[in-house]
């Protein structure tokens, strides 16, 4: 509560002799000139019972006192006398009327009544004079003292005060509040100041006699905090006057954004503004916000404001900024899929109170940044960031198959001579073996050898002649150029024969295997990237390695003679087939994928984070390897 003046509500005035000569009057005497005071002077009829009142004591009439005089302080009587020697509390006044009807007599009066005290009716104030109950200019009613007549005390001033149409004069506290006033300088009480959107909480000072000082704001400085207040009275949580402000329904002018009513429309311009301005803060409306914001050093960008200015936090629908990004393909972007770029920032550069979404990368490998902060210093407060998903990476290319214009036609080994049943001796003929044959590739990166191994002669009938003996076995066949293992590796000769040779019955020569294959070995996946111009770039697959030329085939091993009476001499071995020429090369390995970064940090920088939360995004698949290429047939 207010600490309240109570001073006397005794109706004095400026008093003047009856002679006329104020010099004459004597407070001692009780005669001087008459001045009306608002008194209706001593009742002197009312019976006396019992001893009269002493001084101070309270009275309806002059007669129950034993100085028989009886003043009114307040709303009762109080028994007073003449002035000589006043107690302490109480000061030398004229009353008119108090002794002689008309006349002013100097009487003790005290100095603690009813002036400035709290009231809500006149009568609170007096029963019998004119004081009134007013209402001073802070809406609170207080005590104040008819002055018609008298003058009023030190810190009060005789003013007209109208009631219901009608002037009084009325002392008045000077201080225009009658809970300040000389005797509590410094004081304080609340006050509020009124903005376009609400009403806020000020504190006055007491400045003595000067009374309350303006309704001050808690202070004159307001940062945008966690609390959301309106530290200086200007309506919003931030100083006004030192902001941009930005809303979906705005427009970029080059004019925008100086105040509430004519935001920017999105939020890096309203930062470019804000440079242009020498204002540090940038004020975000709630709504989506589909752009790159480009910070920009010492500039803080505060999201939250509802569609009156009002800051709340941004888990409030009301009070909920987004922003998704998108490609950076504006002034100073690197053609990279993000939401916010800083790039040679100082601190204070800063985002507070939003949701930051990351684009989906498009384009093979392309990686999905939220926060790209390269050679700068800035601070994330009470932000959801939410990572966007990279691109898968593109599959390799296939490797390149062998050089058609390389030699391949007829590349199959020779065939064996026939076999032939005859009548009469003989020892020396045979079917030939077929003959192996080569081939040759420029362009092959191999340097193993095709050639195929021939095929064996076939057996004889006989072993001599004129005489009929025994047939003999087939020749085998030769090796390839390249033997590995059993590969390359020719026929063995067929067995001779003792019957059936005019059935045709011989017995065959062993197949020639055919020539080694050795396919190319898998390139290695990649499981690490780079860093190229301080984005992320997934590293290539390792490229599928090339091919051996094919081994050629082993010779066909020839077929037995038979000798069984009529005999026949058995079949050459076909020679064997040529190896293919290898592959040019193998495939190539497929790129990186794309990564998914919340926040992404290169070069001399770092980043201050409070009360932040990250949503993980999806790196994309890396880009399957080449097929390889195929060597000849």
């Amino acid at each position: 509560m207010r600490t309240l003046l109570a001073v006397i509500s005794i109706a004095v005035a400026s008093l003047s002799c009856a002679s006329g000569d104020r010099a004459a009057c004597d407070p001692a005497v009780d005669t001087c000139g008459v001045v009306d005071a608002g008194l209706d002077g001593p009742v002197t009829d009312a019976p006396i019972d019992g001893p009269r009142s002493g001084f101070g004591q309270p009275c309806t009439d002059a007669m129950q006192c034993e100085s028989e005089i009886c003043i009114l302080v307040g709303t009762s009587g109080q028994c007073s006398k003449l002035c000589g020697s006043c107690p302490d509390g109480y000061g030398c006044l004229g009353v008119s009327g108090v002794v002689i009807e008309g006349q002013v007599s100097f009487v003790c009066v005290p100095t603690s009544n009813q002036l400035c005290s709290p009231c809500t009716q006149d009568t609170e104030c007096t029963l019998l004079g004119m004081d009134k109950c007013v209402t001073y200019d802070d809406g609170d009613r207080y005590c104040s003292r008819d002055c018609t007549n008298v003058s009023c005390p030190t810190g009060y001033a005789c003013e007209d005060v109208a009631i219901s149409g009608i002037n009084y004069k009325q002392c008045i506290a000077t201080s225009a509040a009658c809970d300040c006033t000389a005797a509590n300088p410094g004081a304080m009480q609340p006050c509020n100041i009124p903005t376009t959107w609400n009403v806020c909480a000020g504190t006055q000072t007491c400045a003595g006699a000067n009374g309350w000082g303006t309704c001050a704001p808690p202070s004159t400085m307001d940062d945008p905090d966690a609390a959301y207040a309106d530290a200086n009275c200007d309506g919003i949580d931030g100083d006004a006057a030192r902001g941009i402000f930005v809303a979906t329904a705005g427009t970029n002018t080059t004019t925008c954004g100086l105040v509430y009513n004519d935001p920017c429309a999105t939020i890096s311009f309203g930062i470019r503004r804000a440079a242009l301005s020498s204002r540090n803060h940038v004020f975000v409306q709630t709504g989506t916000y589909n752009e790159v914001i480009v910070l920009a050093s010492a500039i803080a960008v505060w999201g939250g404001y509802d569609v009156n200015w009002q800051r709340g936090p941004y888990s409030t629908a009301s009070h909920r900024v987004r922003v998704v990004g998108r490609l950076d393909d504006g002034v100073g972007g690197d053609g990279a899929y993000l939401t916010v770029r800083a790039h040679g920032v100082a601190f204070p550069g800063r985002l507070d109170n939003m949701i930051l979404e990351g684009p989906a990368a498009i384009g093979a490998g392309t990686s999905s940044y939220v926060v790209h902060v390269a050679s700068s210093d800035i601070g994330l407060t009470n932000v959801q960031i939410i990572a966007g998903d990279g691109a898968n990476g593109s599959a390799g290319a296939p490797g390149l198959d062998a050089n058609p214009s390389d030699p391949s036609a007829n590349r199959t080994g020779g065939t064996g001579g026939d076999g032939q049943e005859q009548l009469s001796c003989d020892g020396s003929s045979h079917g030939g073996g077929g003959q192996g044959v080569d081939n040759f590739c420029a362009s092959s990166p191999s340097s193993r050898p095709m050639d195929s191994g021939p095929g064996g002669n076939g057996g004889e009938m006989d072993t001599s002649c004129p005489f009929s003996l025994n047939a003999t076995s087939g020749d085998s066949g030769t090796n390839a150029s390249f033997v590995s293992g059993s590969f390359g590796i020719a026929g063995g000769g067929g067995p001779a024969n003792s019957s059936g040779c005019n059935s045709g019955a011989g017995t065959p020569g062993g197949t020639g295997n055919p020539g080694a294959v050795q396919n190319g070995p898998a390139g290695a996946g990649a499981n690490s990237g780079i860093l190229n111009a301080g984005y992320w770039t997934g590293a290539i697959g390792a490229p599928g390695g090339t091919g051996e030329n094919g081994g050629g085939g082993g010779g066909g091993g020839g077929g037995g003679g038979c000798d069984d009476g009529t005999d026949a001499y058995g079949a050459g071995g076909g020679g064997g087939g040529a190896g293919g020429c290898a592959a040019r090369s193998g495939g190539s390995g497929g790129t990186g994928a794309g990564g998914s970064f919340g926040v992404f940090v290169v070069t001399n920088s770092s980043v201050a984070i409070a009360g932040c939360a990250v949503v993980r995004g999806r790196g994309g698949d890396g880009g399957a390897g080449g097929a390889g290429g195929a060597g000849q047939a």
